[in-house]
């Protein structure tokens, strides 16, 4: 099973970091800019590590040169929730 997972992407950001979700959309703000694919290959690098998965399992559908980005991932709809809340949970404390 997989799931779509919606994006707000912020390139050229002081710090990458995952900074919520706003109405079904995961904020996202990377440090690279959106130069040659720089900005995408930190976001997919980012998710890998926080849901668990090699970056090469994630693609991104559609969005490649816009903020708002659709990427389909390998995990059911409830893992992928649950991962990144619980990464918002780890930042947050």
């Amino acid at each position: 099973m997989s799931a779509l997972l919606s994006v707000r992407l912020t390139p050229r950001a002081k710090q990458t970091k995952i900074t919520g979700w706003k109405n079904d959309v995961l904020h996202v703000r990377v440090h690279a800019p959106p130069v040659d694919g720089a900005a995408n290959k930190v976001l997919l690098h980012l998710l890998a590590d926080v849901l668990d998965v090699p970056p090469s399992s994630l693609r991104i559908t559609s969005g490649d040169t816009h903020r708002n980005k659709t990427i389909l991932t390998p995990l059911p709809q409830l893992a992928l929730e649950t991962r990144i809340q619980d990464y918002l949970v780890l930042m947050s404390s």
